[in-house]
This record gives C-alpha cells, sequence and structure tokens, in this order.
C-alpha cells in the first residue's frame, strides 16, 4: 500500500423518482440484483478495481431479511453480492455506524428532523482489493436535496 494510490471519491444523488412509494416486484428486483453482480464480478474477474457507488433505493442499514421496512427503501439484498465485495457501511464498526447521519429523507412533507422519516439508502461497494481509509456522511440537514452526501477515502492496493 502506498500513499500514491490515495484517492477520494464523493457520491451525491438527487434521484427523486421512487416517490409513488411502490415496491419493485420481486422479478424486477431479482433482476437488478443480477446484473449488478454481474457486472462487479466481471470487473474483478479481469483483475481491475471495483467501486460502485449512489442511491441505492434500499435501506443499507437493515438485514436483507428484515420485513418491517418502507416499501420504497426495503433492505438490500446482500446476497446479491459477488464475492470479495462488501458494502463500505459493512466495513465499520457498530459506532462508526451510529454516528454516521442518514443520506435521505422522505419528501412528503419540508424536512423537519423530528417528523421526517430518515434512512441511510446511498453508500458505496468496493472489492477486496480497495482499502477503505475514510468513510462519512456530509450532513447537510438536507438544505438543498432529499439526499446528504456520502464520502469515500480510499487507496488501491498493491497486487
Amino acid at each position: 500500500m502506498t500513499a500514491k494510490s490515495m484517492a477520494s471519491a464523493a457520491a451525491h444523488s438527487t434521484n427523486t423518482s421512487d416517490l409513488n412509494n411502490t415496491r419493485p416486484v420481486q422479478s424486477d428486483r431479482d433482476c437488478i440484483g443480477r446484473m449488478l453482480q454481474e457486472d462487479m464480478a466481471g470487473e474483478l474477474a479481469q483483475g481491475n478495481y471495483v467501486i460502485c457507488g449512489g442511491d441505492c433505493n434500499h435501506n443499507l442499514l437493515v438485514a436483507e431479511d428484515e420485513t418491517d421496512a418502507e416499501s420504497w427503501a426495503y433492505p438490500f439484498p446482500r446476497s446479491y453480492l459477488p464475492e470479495k465485495m462488501d458494502f463500505c457501511l459493512d466495513l465499520l464498526d457498530d459506532a462508526q455506524r451510529a454516528a454516521l447521519a442518514p443520506t435521505t429523507r422522505n419528501a412528503d412533507i419540508p424536512h423537519d428532523p423530528e417528523q421526517s422519516l430518515c434512512l441511510t439508502v446511498d453508500g458505496f461497494i468496493i472489492s477486496d482489493n480497495i482499502e477503505l481509509v475514510d468513510y462519512s456522511t456530509v450532513d447537510t440537514g438536507f438544505l438543498w436535496s432529499d439526499h446528504n452526501p456520502v464520502q469515500l477515502t480510499f487507496r488501491l492496493l498493491d497486487r
């Protein structure tokens, strides 16, 4: 590992197309998961570094088998992740995860910190040839969007 391979990336999404609160049918969810899995696994098999980030429209802080979830933010199916790929959130300890600000809020009302439903749906997935250096949510208080940016600092590992 060298300092020369240090890099930083930020993801910020303002996609609000899922405001109709409909849950994709299982076949849609499976199809999207398979496509993502195949793309990431294919790149990793070629020896590439893989970072996948953005608005997952899934609650990233709950277990895949959680049944009490918002229809527009059900748990991300981690079973779709290829081997050697992890959510950065899963590489943090409980205290680090608890310290993160949520990345999205429900847009049904103007943001109210006391009433608005807030969740973590934005994040990064990285391959095992990338070291997680730092991971944070930039808490903007949802001033400009219904999402808060997520910042990832990583190091590409020598092969």
